[in-house]
């Protein structure tokens, strides 16, 4: 593959030669980081570093909505249990949930699944950063 003269000068701009006698050998090195190469990566190092803040701060965004139904869950699974009879271990299924207090079945804002358990665990989020704290 032929390069352009342009690419050709870049290209010898880019690769230093360095000589250093060790004895009666002379050694040679090749250095091809250049300084765009280097700031290029420091570009994509800074990129990488505020991405992961952004979502990190965006993840946040819809977590106390998602615990603030958490809540209303683990009210209404108690209210429910109370008045079905219910003893610590039996199962609740969200559906059994629904009356006044839901209308449909509640999701999360960041779209994680809500497991409602059973009587005397808290119901759970399938994102782990939004769970109700143990009392």
């Amino acid at each position: 593959m032929r390069r352009s003269p342009l690419a050709a000068r870049r290209l010898e701009r880019s690769i230093h030669r360095r000589r250093a006698r060790v004895g009666d050998i002379t050694v040679c090195t090749r250095v091809e980081a250049s300084n765009s190469l280097q700031a290029l990566r420091l570009l994509m190092l800074g990129m990488v570093v505020l991405m992961g803040g952004y979502y990190a701060w965006h993840s946040r965004i819809p977590r106390k909505p998602c615990i603030a139904q958490l809540a209303e869950l683990a009210a209404a699974k108690q209210t429910y249990a109370l008045e079905h009879g219910l003893q610590v271990g039996d199962r609740i299924v969200i559906r059994d949930l629904l009356d006044a207090r839901f209308k449909d079945v509640p999701h999360c804002p960041a779209g994680g699944a809500y497991v409602v358990g059973v009587v005397g665990e808290l119901p759970t989020c399938s994102i782990l950063t939004h769970q109700l704290p143990v009392r």
